[in-house]
């Protein structure tokens, strides 16, 4: 059987249900480690499968882009070249219901393609997908948690139960398996 997670689901309550909205309760955002002082004291999140990047707030979005530079195509995906390792950008984690949602730079980023219609070459420069969002109260602060987390964490709408579902989704192709006949 092929497996869709890494782990069991980490189920959120929605926040309001009958506003129409997939609406979370996010405890905090880190950008790098660093608690961003946006949502110190809690914001909302929206899981939305219509929006193509990760929507914040100007100021999340302007903190995220100051730590996140010289992001370039590099061993056939976007990652920064001043260090091997994606791990040393540290991410932005999204804390909800006790539960993080991690970003490394290559999960919310993309190569700029070239305009002939070519291929990306090494060292080619990747741009953020970010996308500045000022809601005001009381929706407000509100990050969207768009394509990028919807990418990377298997989600899953439970109507009936007011709730959302998130676990890091499994994207390898499954192995090919001899048949004996």
């Amino acid at each position: 059987m092929l497996a869709l997670t890494r782990g069991p689901l980490a189920w959120i309550p929605v926040e309001e249900p009958e506003d129409g909205y997939w609406k979370v309760a996010v405890e905090t955002v880190h950008i790098g480690g660093t608690v961003l002082e946006l949502c110190a004291n809690g914001c909302n999140g929206v899981a939305d499968t219509g929006t193509s990047v990760l929507a914040g707030p100007t100021d999340m979005i302007r903190a995220i882009r100051a730590h996140y530079t010289d992001i370039f195509f590099l061993d056939g995906e976007c990652r920064s070249n001043r260090t091997d390792e994606d791990d040393d950008l540290g991410y932005v984690s999204v804390f909800l219901g006790g539960v993080s949602l991690d970003l490394g730079v290559k999960d919310f980023s993309q190569v700029r393609r070239p305009l002939d219609g070519g291929e990306p070459t090494e060292g080619t420069a990747c741009e953020l997908m970010l996308m500045r969002l000022d809601v005001p109260e009381p929706l407000g602060p509100l990050v969207i948690l768009g394509e990028p987390f919807l990418s990377k964490y298997y989600t899953v709408f439970d109507v009936e139960n007011a709730r959302v579902g998130f676990a890091e989704a499994v994207h390898e192709a499954p192995s090919k398996t001899a048949v004996v006949m």
